[in-house]
């Protein structure tokens, strides 16, 4: 009947064990969980920055695009001029008189 004192003393052994554990797991457990809320946080943060940075980069790029119609088309009308007055002043009769087509 000795062994049950020592299984009694056995398990008091292995719960005081448990229970430093516990106490030295805890405060871990609880920095790594403030760690994981600022990582999400980080993350968070990091998206909105990446969908306003797509935002601005779309926005640009319609400015860009609509700026360089823009300049085609000017570029266009300044052809068509030049054309245009080349044509004309090419097309005119040394003497003066009508243009025949």
């Amino acid at each position: 009947m000795t062994t049950k004192p020592k299984t009694d003393t056995a398990k008091n052994e292995i719960e005081a064990v448990l229970e430093a554990a516990g106490q030295i797991a805890a405060p871990v457990l609880q920095r790594l969980g403030q760690h994981q809320e600022k990582v999400a946080l980080i993350v968070k943060e990091l998206e909105s920055e990446r969908y306003t940075l797509q935002s601005q980069r779309d926005t640009l790029t319609r400015a860009y695009e609509a700026a360089m119609s823009g300049l085609n088309m000017h570029i266009a009308d300044v052809d068509a001029a030049t054309d245009l007055y080349l044509r004309g002043l090419n097309g005119l009769p040394a003497d003066g008189s009508k243009a025949i087509e």
